[in-house]
């Protein structure tokens, strides 16, 4: 006897999409519990932010850039299957400049999944508004003591005095990401990786827009996007990005284009 479904001679076989032979009890418990049977399926968490806007300079000591907004954050929940690709694309910081330009799009497509998360707008000029992103506003600042206003962030309105707008706390790691630039001359970027008035650059692969300049330059970019995958355990199940293991979550982080394979 073997332990081979209990039947002498026979190979049991698994793949992705099938499965022969005979198994007893003991043989299928084992192959669903570790995601061996086929169309197996498991929880995904998924994060995803757009790149953050590049802030644009101001006119003279007075007139102050105004803060870029952060890239939209997108996060949910989803039974995948294993054997599942999907594809990543980050989305890249924007430019600082006179005229800041925005960050571009973060995605997560499969066949059954499609996630976008939408760009942070730069700053356009000298302004005393800071820039939107599709979910929050810019908010308003003076021309005086902190410039012009703050970016939004991905979980909130630009603040008061040219501060950016807070980022969003994913609650899967309890981070932040995606703060708004701070207005120029010196408002705070907003919690999750802004950058502050003064040019600051929006912190990487967190989304977060950039702060307001000075006239003439320096101008702050953009903070690339992220898209973080998750699930339950203590082992890794997927492919794809750089693989950590904390509190019993396997993350999976991309920041460069690749492919997920659950």
């Amino acid at each position: 006897m073997k332990k081979n479904g209990s039947i002498r001679g026979v190979v049991n076989n698994i793949t992705l999409t099938s499965q022969s032979g005979i198994f007893d009890i003991t043989d299928a418990n084992y192959a669903t519990q570790n995601l061996l049977w086929p169309l197996s399926g498991y929880q995904l968490h998924y994060l995803a932010v757009g790149g953050g806007g590049g802030a644009s300079g101001g006119l003279n000591a007075v007139n102050f850039g105004a803060g870029a907004a952060a890239g939209v954050a997108r996060s949910g929940n989803i039974t995948t299957r294993v054997g599942t690709s999907y594809s990543i694309v980050i989305g890249a910081g924007g430019a600082g400049g006179s005229n800041g330009s925005s960050g571009s799009n973060t995605t997560i497509s499969s066949s059954s999944l499609s996630v976008v998360a939408t760009a942070g707008q730069g700053s356009p000029g000298p302004s005393t508004s800071g820039s939107n992103n599709n979910d929050y506003s810019g908010g308003s600042g003076g021309w005086t003591t902190y410039g012009a206003g703050g970016g939004a962030g991905a979980g909130g309105n630009g603040g008061p005095n040219g501060t950016g707008g807070a980022g969003y706390t994913w609650p899967i790691n309890q981070t932040l990401y995606g703060g708004g630039g701070g207005g120029g001359p010196s408002a705070a970027g907003g919690p999750g990786g802004g950058g502050p008035g003064a040019a600051g650059n929006g912190t990487q692969n967190t989304g977060s827009g950039a702060g307001g300049g000075g006239a003439g330059g320096p101008y702050g970019n953009g903070g690339d996007g992220v898209v973080i995958m998750a699930y339950p355990g203590s082992v890794q199940r997927a492919l794809g990005g750089t693989v950590t293991i904390s509190n019993n979550v396997v993350y999976h982080k991309f920041t460069s284009p690749g492919t997920f394979s659950a």
